[in-house]
């Protein structure tokens, strides 16, 4: 079995037949955005997945063996006008973006536990505008990233202040740097 799925989603796949979908979910602030590629509404996860149908669309996502940040960007077109500065004014930079992959059964309900196959944060928000048409994609990067953002902070007395003016902790740290520490109860 693959890892993270479930036994049921496993099985859905070795199936002869399979009704495989995918499923994004972007948390705007001001209103988060569940859609999947198909349509009618599905549900999972207590929440509802409004089909888009061939109007979403995902890059493709790398998988490597390296530990390096990726990133894959959600598509969205047919986007009414007024949705459009909805889209641009929302806080999302750094918000969560997550696309699943999951199956649907003869019925059409959703096999437990559709399996995240991308999570990550949003980074740059893009709009195409024509005559027809308004397209919405938005990057998503893995969290990895932040691993190659140098660091700004530092442990001293000044940088503490910022965030807890009154904290006392680190007023003593300059004094620590040439301090001789004798260590076994001993003098030689």
């Amino acid at each position: 079995m693959a890892r993270g799925l479930t036994t049921a989603l496993n099985n859905q796949f070795i199936a002869t037949s399979l009704n495989p979908f995918i499923a994004v979910n972007l948390d705007f602030e001001s209103d988060p955005v569940n859609a999947w590629v198909g349509n009618g509404i599905i549900t999972f996860g207590g929440v509802d997945y409004f089909g888009l149908g061939n109007m979403l669309n995902i890059t493709p996502i790398e998988e490597t063996h390296e530990v390096k940040a990726t990133t894959c960007t959600v598509n969205m077109s047919g986007i009414p006008a007024d949705l459009i500065s909805l889209a641009l004014s929302s806080n999302y930079q750094g918000r969560t973006g997550t696309i699943y992959l999951g199956a649907l059964d003869t019925n059409r309900a959703v096999v437990a536990d559709p399996y995240v196959i991308f999570s990550g944060n949003m980074d740059v928000l893009t709009i195409t505008e024509s005559a027809e048409n308004h397209i919405v994609s938005v990057q998503l990067e893995s969290r990895l990233v932040t691993l190659e953002r140098s660091k700004t902070r530092r442990f001293t007395k000044e940088d503490q202040q910022i965030e807890f003016p009154d904290d006392l902790g680190l007023n003593n740290i300059a004094k620590l740097r040439d301090k001789k520490i004798e260590w076994g109860g001993g003098r030689s």
